[in-house]
């Protein structure tokens, strides 16, 4: 258990849109990577791209390449998006993803619509070399 510092009204502050990022061309970098698990016992790359030019400098996207799944399409996507990006940075070959790290790239960011269980989001769309 964890006293606040002071008395904590949900009501008292205002939430926004303001996550979205407009949808366009951003120089970024890759700055955490990791394997996770999914619920079906596949495997994803979960990618954490910083934002490191612009009016949104040291915002984060995010994406996740599912690299082993049972479905076929999903995997081929995945490694579609992941040969993107290894092109953008000049990179032939990984074995470790940290070699993606902390070298510019350009992502295309658009706006995923809200469902009835998530609300919208900002999603890395395509990868190329930076300018």
């Amino acid at each position: 258990m964890a006293m606040l510092p002071n008395v904590f009204v949900s009501s008292n502050v205002e939430t926004d849109n303001d996550d979205l990022l407009p949808e366009g061309w951003y120089t970024a970098q890759i700055v955490k990577s990791e394997i996770k698990d999914t619920s079906t016992g596949g495997k994803y790359l979960s990618l954490h791209f910083k934002i490191v030019e612009g009016d949104f400098a040291k915002r984060y996207v995010f994406a996740n390449l599912n690299l082993v799944n049972a479905n076929a399409t999903t995997v081929k996507i995945a490694q579609q998006q992941l040969k993107k990006i290894c092109d953008a940075l000049g990179v032939e070959e990984v074995e470790d993803t940290a070699d993606l790290h902390g070298q510019d790239l350009q992502i295309r960011v658009k706006t995923q619509a809200a469902t009835s269980n998530y609300p919208a989001k900002s999603d890395i769309k395509d990868f190329k070399a930076a300018e």
